[in-house]
């Protein structure tokens, strides 16, 4: 449907992207999908997550480099930090963004040799009734050389999430309540709408300074 380049930077344990690097401005989805996270962030908050939730030896698998060892993780609502939202629900004086923090539950894939992560995988615990039905994301990584050295990093990303339209809906105010206005959209009848995103990560450059302290001898 639509196809973009951008420039991510990752500074300050931040995910930043560079809308100054944009080659395609006029490529716009007419719902598009906005995922944060999934290239940097993201893995360390499932970690951090999974630690205060429920985390379980899985099975085998097969990966490119070898045997991956899978484990399964779930994340209580209220210990989550995956945050989920629904845009845009019409009202009188401006759109509204519906955003909900529910619990997940997913996947680690690792080497057991050494570790390292090959993939996670996220899939939001939904509660009825939502706009939102389903938010599932996927993470994988992999060895590339920069400057001269391998690290582990995030290669390819896959982003989904189906919503529920209503045909029509009632433009609210200030007044009314996010159950109200849930109510409303979930009214029948509905059209499921499903939004993907797959990203790929390349072009890798890494950042760093080099100085040398020359003294003079008298």
């Amino acid at each position: 449907v639509s196809r973009s380049n951008v420039t991510v930077l990752y500074r300050d344990r931040r995910e930043v992207v560079d809308s100054g690097a944009r080659k395609d401005k006029k490529s716009e989805l007419a719902a598009p999908l906005a995922t944060l996270g999934v290239f940097g962030p993201i893995l360390g908050r499932v970690l951090v997550d999974a630690a205060q939730g429920t985390l379980a030896w899985s099975h085998w698998e097969q990966g490119a480099a070898g045997q991956e060892a899978v484990f399964r993780y779930k994340v209580p609502k209220e210990k989550s930090h995956y945050e989920v939202g629904y845009c845009c629900a019409p009202g009188k004086k401006a759109n509204r963004v519906l955003e909900q923090m529910p619990g997940y539950h997913g996947e680690i894939a690792i080497n057991p040799t050494d570790g390292t992560i090959f993939r996670v995988t996220l899939q939001a615990d939904l509660e009825p009734p939502g706009p939102v039905v389903q938010a599932n994301v996927m993470v994988e990584y992999g060895p590339l050389e920069i400057g001269g050295k391998t690290y582990i990093c995030p290669v390819r990303s896959v982003s989904l999430q189906v919503d529920s339209l209503p045909t029509a809906v009632t433009e609210y105010d200030g007044e009314n309540t996010r159950d109200d206005l849930l109510e409303e959209l979930l009214n029948p009848p509905e059209t499921m709408q499903t939004l993907l995103n797959d990203v790929v990560f390349e072009q890798y450059h890494l950042f760093r300074s080099q100085a040398r302290v020359l003294t003079g001898l008298k």
